[in-house]
């Protein structure tokens, strides 16, 4: 296989964690209501939106609750799996994001959260992703920002959007992956082996094996900084599917962040 690798520095876009609405990669044109779940002392709102071929999933915690691990999800995909921070009374708690670049649908979704997440349970309604055709070879992209809570519970800033494409031509498909730091987001480096101590490591499950991994540590594109702030890939295979595994934010050995973020691979 042959690949194309670029490291690209340039000015960022800053997005206000305390208002979601219509704002970054996915302009909402319809929303559920803001829930609050609020079983067992936590108390945390949510809400669901949809836009043009696009999906928005929101957390916040409220004034005056303590860290609150959370997971929203359904059947097929992780929407937001994260810590909560902790929330001072009296003070604007922020909201954590994850948006999805595909068509929507209306239907029930699990909220757990609590002692390893599974403590409590909501089911609101929320959007979902629309069913595609095996052979429809449609581009991906996930965003994961906000802020969430570390393992001493400190704040961290984040902000990590993946992209994955497919193009037909006449030798199969030419593939193009983005791994962009969004916003005001602190650094990552880029999971290569198993997740260590000091900074937030970032793990791209569904590419994170086999080329593309060796390629990244073989030419030691390890990180992603203000100065660094995205890198591409190319790629070439004869046949492609989609692998739909998570999208990981590490603070140590600890996962901190997570969502679905899926990406064509080659099968051969």
């Amino acid at each position: 296989m042959r690949m194309i690798l670029t490291l690209v520095g340039f000015l960022f876009w800053l997005v206000p964690t305390t208002v979601h609405a219509q704002s970054g990669p996915c302009k909402e044109n319809e929303t559920f209501p803001i829930g609050t779940a609020n079983q067992g002392g936590y108390r945390f709102d949510y809400d669901s939106g949809r836009g043009d071929q696009c999906r928005t999933y929101h957390l916040r915690n409220t004034p005056g609750k303590l860290l609150t691990p959370a997971e929203w999800k359904d059947s097929a995909e992780v929407f937001l799996s994260v810590d909560l921070p902790e929330c001072t009374a009296g003070s604007d708690c922020p909201w954590t994001d994850a948006v999805k670049i595909t068509e929507a649908v209306k239907g029930p979704t699990a909220l757990t959260y609590g002692v390893n997440k599974d403590e409590f349970k909501e089911s609101p309604n929320a959007f979902r992703m629309k069913e595609r055709k095996k052979s429809e070879f449609t581009p991906y992209d996930t965003l994961i920002r906000g802020v969430v809570a570390d393992t001493l519970g400190k704040s961290r800033r984040i902000g990590i959007e993946v992209s994955s494409y497919a193009y037909p031509d006449a030798d199969g498909y030419r593939l193009l992956y983005k791994i962009e730091l969004v916003g005001d987001s602190e650094p990552f480096r880029l999971l290569q082996s198993q997740p260590r101590e000091g900074g937030l490591v970032l793990s791209w499950e569904s590419v994170g094996s086999g080329s593309f991994s060796e390629y990244l540590s073989r030419n030691k594109f390890n990180e992603l900084t203000p100065k660094a702030r995205l890198i591409t890939v190319e790629m070439r295979a004869r046949t492609v599917r989609i692998e739909s595994k998570l999208l990981t934010i590490f603070d140590g050995n600890k996962r901190i962040a997570a969502t679905t973020a899926p990406a064509h691979v080659p099968e051969d």
